[in-house]
């Protein structure tokens, strides 16, 4: 009776074991398959960030190239002591000489400023009435550049 099954359905088991041992084999397969081509697809994006800042890089350099004939002209940086006193009174003078040490050829880098007022004792007094006048002492560096 064993042999009688065995031969009827031994075809039928032999192709089903072979069956699955396909599908096994190609589910590997597509497994390994779909790891490559991920991998593949992380270096394409690698490669395409890296081209990304190349293109970038190469667009600074050119212009940085755009400003090289000016950057050429330019001699050393000239550098000036600033020392001034200016008076407080009337105020807008005051500002406008401040903007004007600021704003005039180049940079200015503050030092120091000292406000002299009247109660201090420090002020500045007029040459002609004794009257005592605030004002305010600006130090610093004035950096600037000539062609």
């Amino acid at each position: 009776m064993k042999s009688v099954l065995f031969k009827i359905y031994a075809p039928t088991v032999g192709l089903l074991l072979g069956a699955t041992l396909l599908f096994a084999v190609s589910f590997g397969g597509v497994l390994w398959e779909s790891r490559q081509l991920e991998a593949a697809r992380h270096r394409w994006n690698a490669v395409g960030q890296e081209e990304r800042k190349l293109q970038a890089l190469e667009a600074f350099a050119a212009s940085v190239e755009r400003h090289r004939a000016f950057m050429e002209r330019l001699t050393a940086p000239r550098e000036a002591s600033v020392q001034e006193v200016i008076s407080l009174e009337p105020f807008g003078v005051f500002v406008e000489k401040l903007s004007r040490i600021y704003t005039d050829q180049g940079f200015f880098f503050l030092e120091s400023f000292a406000l002299q007022t009247c109660e201090e004792g420090r002020g500045k007094r007029s040459e002609t009435d004794g009257e005592c006048r605030p004002a305010a002492e600006v130090r610093g560096r004035k950096v600037f550049f000539q062609p």
